[in-house]
């Protein structure tokens, strides 16, 4: 069994018609589907540059995506996707970040049991049952984001 390769498949391609300049240029992302490839949408055609950016999954059994981005003028389309990944690479990190900070609030204080709301009790504070149920439901937010 150690002297078996295992094929991998590559994690990106990318696809440009004969013919074509590099502006307009199709990305197949393997083992991806609608969550990143709506947030890197979303990211790219933020950029004035991109007249195009749209990406499609092929069949809901098959994990990979075609991404396809038209820039306008002389403007690479690796450039946007670049760019477009860094910047969603940078959202996720500051999300991260800022559910770390309200994690280690939140360990700082004695919350009431879950469903009883007893309120925040720490210094000076009284209790609330509306501050903790805010707090649950920020963290199911933050949650939500970090593993998507």
């Amino acid at each position: 069994m150690a002297d078996e390769e295992v094929e991998r498949k590559p994690v990106l391609e990318m696809v440009q018609a004969d013919g074509t300049d590099g502006s307009c240029i199709t990305f197949v992302l393997h083992d991806e589907d609608h969550t990143l490839g709506n947030s890197l949408r979303y990211m790219i055609m933020k950029n004035s540059e991109v007249e195009f950016c749209g990406y499609s999954i092929t069949h809901p059994s098959e994990s990979k995506i075609n991404f396809r981005i038209q820039t306008r003028g002389e403007l690479p389309a690796v450039e946007p996707f670049r760019r477009g990944l860094t910047e969603l690479v940078d959202v996720c990190q500051h999300v991260l970040s800022k559910f770390e900070i309200l994690l280690l609030t939140l360990q700082s204080f004695q919350v009431g049991a879950p469903g009883k709301h007893k309120g925040i009790q720490g210094p000076g504070r009284g209790g609330n049952g509306l501050a903790v149920a805010l707090l649950e439901h920020w963290m199911d937010v933050f949650i939500v984001f970090v593993y998507v």
